[in-house]
């Protein structure tokens, strides 16, 4: 019975392996962690005040958007991860740690931000000028958005500083 479970869970956890890998050869970004001090750095640096809407474009496994509501328990987070076995680790890290992030699994050029005060990132630049040309039609003005390592090809950034090794940028639309 012990074995017949464990060859379950076994073969379940090489499924979603598998679908991770086959996604990520069409897909263009792959799945990098944000080093935990550049998270505590990009919360701060988007001086909540503690009741703002954020979302997080590319979540993955939702760390920064548990970090910034562990922080700031009055904010309303949302992410949006394109791979579903990301986005299952990013719901299981959300589960886990107690902190209720909305998670959804989808494109992130589809992704609703009108309502967004903050909005983190941490992707490949074709994707951040795409971005770029969505959030000048979709965010209010006053908008802030913290990128990690990548910019904007014509937005320029209010502040940028160098964590841990990478870059940090925040925007204001």
């Amino acid at each position: 019975m012990f074995l017949n479970i464990l060859l379950i869970v076994l073969g379940l956890g090489i499924l979603a392996l598998s679908v991770t890998i086959i996604l990520h050869i069409f897909l263009p970004v792959p799945y990098v962690p944000t080093p935990h001090k550049i998270v505590e750095r990009m919360v701060e640096l988007a001086e909540f005040k503690g009741d703002e809407i954020v979302h997080d474009l590319g979540a993955g496994d939702a760390r920064l958007l548990i970090a910034a509501k562990r922080r700031y328990p009055g904010l309303t987070v949302r992410g949006c991860e394109v791979v579903p076995t990301i986005w299952f680790l990013g719901k299981l890290r959300s589960w886990w740690s107690r902190v209720p992030v909305d998670l959804c699994c989808g494109s992130i050029e589809r992704a609703d931000v009108r309502d967004a005060d903050v909005i983190f990132l941490y992707l490949i630049p074709s994707l951040m000028a795409k971005l770029e040309k969505k959030f000048d039609l979709e965010l209010r003005e006053g908008t802030r958005v913290i990128s990690s390592a990548f910019t904007f090809p014509t937005k320029k950034e209010v502040y940028s500083e160098m964590v841990w090794g990478k870059k940090v940028f925040v925007y204001e639309w």
